[in-house]
């Protein structure tokens, strides 16, 4: 789904590895999902001091979470 919106070039599947901590596999348990990463070019990670969010990734980061949405509204 994310290769058709974006372009192959422009997804990495699987993406890197990495060891960091985060909630999500607890909510995972619960109801089954998935963790992705939108880029946001060379920046720190987000929780990090010197993070600087792009806000050019807002229109990309919600065209892809409509695509989601509409995919299993079919």
């Amino acid at each position: 789904m994310s290769r058709a919106l974006l372009g192959e070039d422009q997804v990495v599947m699987p993406g890197p590895t990495f060891m960091g901590s985060e909630d999500f596999a607890y909510f995972a348990q619960q109801k089954p999902g998935t963790y992705c990463f939108i880029g946001n070019g060379d920046t720190p990670m987000v929780h990090h001091p010197m993070y600087d969010f792009d806000d050019r990734n807002l229109p990309i980061g919600a065209a892809y979470w409509v695509a989601v949405a509409q995919h299993f509204l079919k």
